[in-house]
């Protein structure tokens, strides 16, 4: 796989780095609720936008976050092993 890690060319950027929630808690709005939280802390803190890595077959997590607004910026493949990788999806959010 071709790797187009993007470089962010804006100032003041958060990265998220995780976001999970146990699947006993899916359908709440508690992934909306937590990002949302996220968003805003990082506008306190003067941030222009958020970008993140998100593993093409979790078709869930990439939905989510195309729904809140975030947009494929490059490709990046996550090692795993020697022989093993996960391709991501790079995605931003400008605030």
């Amino acid at each position: 796989m071709n790797e187009k890690f993007a470089h962010i060319q804006l100032e003041n950027v958060t990265k998220l780095e995780r976001l999970y929630l146990l699947k006993e808690f899916y359908n709440l709005k508690l992934g909306y609720e937590l990002l949302k939280y996220n968003i805003e802390l990082a506008k306190q803190n003067k941030q222009v936008g958020m970008w993140l890595f998100v593993w093409k077959e979790n078709h869930q997590a990439f939905n989510f976050y195309k729904k809140m607004g975030f947009e494929i910026i490059g490709d990046y493949n996550f090692k795993i092993s020697e022989t093993h990788s996960n391709p991501n999806h790079q995605m931003l959010l400008r605030f």
